[in-house]
């Protein structure tokens, strides 16, 4: 199987389709149009309007990388109206699937940070003045 070299619209909402797998087919995202805000709302992110213009490896890592993100958003969105209830004796859990589309989503968001140009990390030293488990040489120490 081929790496794809580039998206359109249609093929980016058979991606989109594929990615969330069984919670697509559950939520009922049988028509790509499904997916037309959901792709606008990716290629926004990506920082363009035409989807013609990603090419390259790393282009469509990052665009395949968004388009996970918000398919599972509109997922997640979606799943967030069905609930648990109980009916002929039995009970019925829906909030099962959106706990667990949530975590898949948190994970995708984890991984889309790489493409945030507002990302950073900043790393500190801090010493706080009453934590117990700091470790103060004896020379430092006052009596």
């Amino acid at each position: 199987m081929s790496i794809p070299t580039s998206y359109t619209e249609s093929t980016l909402a058979t991606f989109m389709h594929a990615a969330l797998g069984d919670v697509a087919v559950v939520l009922g995202y049988a028509n790509p149009a499904t997916y037309a805000e959901t792709i606008n709302d990716t290629l926004l992110a990506y920082g363009t309007d035409d989807i013609s213009t990603i090419s390259g490896q790393a282009g469509i890592l990052k665009l395949r990388t968004l388009a996970k993100v918000f398919a599972w958003q509109k997922a997640v969105g979606d799943l967030s109206t069905r609930f648990h209830f109980s009916a002929d004796g039995g009970n019925y859990d829906r909030q099962q699937m959106f706990e667990n589309a949530k975590k898949t989503l948190d994970s995708l968001e984890i991984a889309a940070m790489a493409y945030d140009p507002a990302y950073s990390v900043v790393i500190t030293k801090s010493r706080y003045k009453n934590d117990p488990y700091t470790y103060v040489p004896l020379d430092e120490r006052t009596k």
